[in-house]
C-alpha cells in the first residue's frame, strides 16, 4: 500500500504484506484439498484471478475458483488489515480514499470496508496490471 496526504507521498506510512498473494493463494489450495481431496497447483488460482476465470482444473475436474478465493481472503486480510492499520497509528485522520490494485485487489474489498467504513474505496481497473502499468509511466516520464 502506498499512503498520500494530498499529493505527497508518505513512505513511512506506506508498506507491503507478504501474507497478501502467496499466502492467499495457499490457504485456497489447501481448502481444495481438505474439502476435495484434490490438489490444485497455486498458479492456477492466480491465473483465475488475472484473467477473470471463474473456474480452476483440479485434476481434470473444474471447480469454481470464487468461493475458495474468498474464504482464503477473509482468513488471510485480517493479517494484511493489522499490518496497514499498525502503519495509520498515530496519524490524526483516516484515509479519504482507498484504492486497491494487484492481483486479487476485489478480494480484500470487505475486510477494507470493514476497517474503512467511511473512506471511499475504488478498485483499479484490471487491478493485476496496476503495478506494471506504473511502473509503465515511470519509465516513460524517465525516458523523456
Amino acid at each position: 500500500w502506498a499512503v498520500f496526504e494530498g499529493t505527497r507521498f508518505r513512505p513511512g506510512n506506506s508498506g507491503s504484506s507478504h501474507f497478501a498473494m502467496s499466502v492467499l493463494m495457499e490457504e485456497a489450495v489447501e481448502a481444495v484439498k481438505t474439502e476435495t481431496q484434490l490438489v490444485v497447483p497455486p498458479e492456477r488460482f492466480e491465473i483465475a484471478l488475472r484473467l477473470g476465470r471463474q473456474q480452476v482444473l483440479a485434476e481434470g475436474q473444474r471447480l469454481d475458483a470464487q468461493p475458495y478465493l474468498e474464504r482464503a481472503a477473509a482468513k488471510v486480510s485480517v493479517q494484511v488489515m493489522t499490518h496497514l492499520e499498525r502503519s495509520l497509528r498515530g496519524e490524526d485522520t483516516r484515509p479519504d480514499v482507498i484504492l486497491l490494485a494487484g492481483g486479487g485487489a476485489e478480494l480484500y474489498r470487505p475486510s477494507i470496508d470493514a476497517l474503512f467504513p467511511r473512506s471511499v474505496v475504488a478498485v483499479a481497473p484490471e487491478p493485476a496490471l496496476a503495478n506494471v502499468r506504473g511502473f509503465a509511466l515511470v519509465a516513460a516520464r524517465a525516458g523523456t
